[in-house]
């Protein structure tokens, strides 16, 4: 099956280049980032990734 794809027309305004704003909040403290990032650290203490995996074998 051929894939089709679809071209998006960005409108100069919209341009990745102008939308990055430095002055955006860092969410790294923010409770629930905490409460997600706390969650992955469990299961990963409890299933950890096999080490095959981690050097890309």
């Amino acid at each position: 099956m051929k894939v089709l794809e679809k071209k998006l027309h960005i409108p100069a305004n919209l341009s990745p280049c102008k939308t990055i704003d430095n002055s955006l909040p860092d969410l790294s403290n923010h409770p629930l980032v905490k409460a997600k990032i706390e969650r992955a650290r469990k299961i990963l203490e409890e299933s950890p990734i096999p080490e095959h995996l981690l050097r890309g074998e």
